[in-house]
């Protein structure tokens, strides 16, 4: 129970705020301002609607004789899952953009599908998320991720598959 309590920590809401900024300060200095403001917007975008719904929806968290612990707030959806999701989500693309070695990229995504589903996997066994939860929680973020590739793509071209499909990153605006 401890390494998925630790998970719970890890993977929270501060540390995931710590994450998110780090990733922005390395944007920065590499000059990615476009890559900033994308990642900005579908982490906060997922935070909000996370949020919004479960205030709207009200679910109660599951009820177990013996769970690990107990949380007040509401259950759906997940916000570590949302919030993992979203994370690992921008690491995804970002990497595609910006990383030359396919190795490396395939790397990056083997791991961060992994850590979705720990994370996801947490949240249900520690017993506050249903399965239902977690999956609306992966739903939020791939809505954000999906709608700000549409919208504001995080470089200047617009077109993400085009630079997964090549071995150079490309080109931000300076």
């Amino acid at each position: 129970m401890k390494v998925l309590l630790a998970i719970e920590l890890i993977f929270g809401t501060i540390s995931t705020i710590v994450y998110v900024v780090v990733l922005v300060l390395g944007l920065a200095v590499a000059g990615h301002r476009r890559a900033i403001v994308w990642t900005v917007a579908v982490m906060v975008g997922t935070s909000a609607t996370t949020t919004v719904m479960k205030l709207a929806f009200r679910r109660e968290r599951p009820q177990w004789d013996d769970s690990v612990h107990t949380l007040t707030s509401f259950s759906f959806p997940s916000g570590h899952a949302s919030g993992i999701a979203s994370g690992m989500g921008v690491v995804v693309v970002l990497s595609w953009l910006y990383i030359q070695r396919k190795a490396i990229r395939w790397s990056v995504l083997t791991a961060a599908v992994t850590l979705v589903a720990v994370v996801g996997a947490d949240r249900i066994l520690l017993g506050v998320h249903n399965l239902s939860d977690v999956l609306a929680g992966y739903m939020v973020a791939g809505f954000w991720i999906f709608a700000m590739l549409a919208a504001y793509p995080p470089e200047t071209s617009g077109h993400v598959a085009s630079a997964a499909c090549s071995n150079h990153p490309v080109a931000d605006d300076h």
